[in-house]
């Protein structure tokens, strides 16, 4: 019976070399702090509209954590490609961390075309977008009858153009009333909808050190699990970075300098930020260090020495295994 087990590989950006500066930097940083929550920008092209326009093209922000579901035996050519140290969790610990399987969405075969049915997962992700913005309305209108009496009248239009239609709160109260009857808040469903945009990734996406794949299920074939940000289920404590840890960040890895267009989660307005500023440390799950999820932690052997000395001098005790990497993966 082949036993699975959840891997997370780093660093994939890393030198080949056997200093393993940049692996033990990283493995210092999920020991002490947690685990980085690392945001990635998905963007898919406007859908066409009925009338021949197209649609604008939408982006999201992915903030997460990656794990691959993999046999030991799996373990060396995925280190190959992905990095050569992994830490293990085993499958109870890592949905404890909250993990969850990605949903793969199949791209258009045509390029640049969206055709009937093979653009058909796209298509999905547009609605789910018009679901969120119509529940985030929703809260908001909710919110701005909050401290009206019942005989008050609000514009439901700016007003432009001769046009002022108005409602009175005491029927608008009614029929919001009715839409939310036996559900969570419309605020709630609307963060459920943001969550679930980290659930999907390209079958096929492509990223510069991955051209030499000819494959284009290459994502498809890895089994990745995420753990997420931004959930608002369980006890779990994430946090942002300090301006520190930004900067450390920045000068370690130019991955993490790169500017990403987000949206201001208080004035809603699109700002440009360093990856590093998007980035979110977990800290918490259930009371427990994530550290104390990891069931060991596998290696080259010459890495072996100074990994025992970093878990010695912060006072950690994890399981080694040494690896081979498979040179034929590269």
């Amino acid at each position: 019976m082949l036993e699975y087990a959840f891997f997370h590989n780093f660093s994939r950006r890393a030198l080949t070399n056997n200093t393993f500066e940049h692996e033990l930097s990283v493995l210092e940083s999920i020991l002490r702090a947690g685990l980085l929550l690392v945001p990635e920008a998905l963007v898919l092209a406007g859908e066409p509209l009925v009338e021949g326009r197209k649609g604008n093209p939408i982006q999201f922000i992915q903030r997460r954590f990656s794990m691959t579901l993999l046999t030991p035996s799996e373990l060396p050519a995925h280190g190959a490609r992905f990095g050569r140290f992994a830490i293990e969790y085993d499958l109870a610990s890592g949905r404890q961390l909250g993990a969850i399987p990605v949903i793969y969405l199949p791209q258009p075969s045509a390029t640049g075309e969206y055709q009937t049915l093979d653009a058909i997962s796209a298509t999905l992700l547009y609605r789910l977008r018009e679901v969120f913005f119509l529940l985030t309305d929703l809260s908001t209108l909710e919110r701005s009858i909050e401290d009206t009496d019942e005989t008050d009248q609000i514009r439901l239009s700016p007003g432009t153009g001769g046009d002022a239609r108005t409602v009175d709160v005491a029927s608008l109260r009614k029929v919001l009333e009715m839409l939310g009857s036996d559900k969570q808040s419309f605020v709630d469903l609307a963060a459920a909808c943001q969550v679930i945009f980290h659930l999907f990734y390209p079958t096929d996406k492509r990223r510069s050190d991955l051209d030499s794949m000819l494959l284009n299920v290459f994502y498809y074939q890895q089994r990745e699990w995420r753990i997420f940000s931004d959930i608002l289920v369980g006890q779990r404590q994430e946090r942002m970075l300090n301006s520190e840890e930004i900067k450390k960040l920045c000068a370690h890895d130019n991955f993490f300098s790169e500017l990403i267009e987000a949206t201001d989660p208080q004035t809603n307005a699109l700002v440009i930020r360093r990856r590093a500023e998007l980035c979110r440390v977990l800290e918490r799950v259930d009371g427990r260090h994530p550290s104390t999820f990891i069931k060991r932690i596998w290696l080259p052997s010459e890495a072996k020495s100074p990994v025992t000395k970093l878990l010695q001098r912060i006072g950690c005790s994890i399981e080694l295994t040494a690896y081979k990497p498979d040179p034929l993966s590269n």
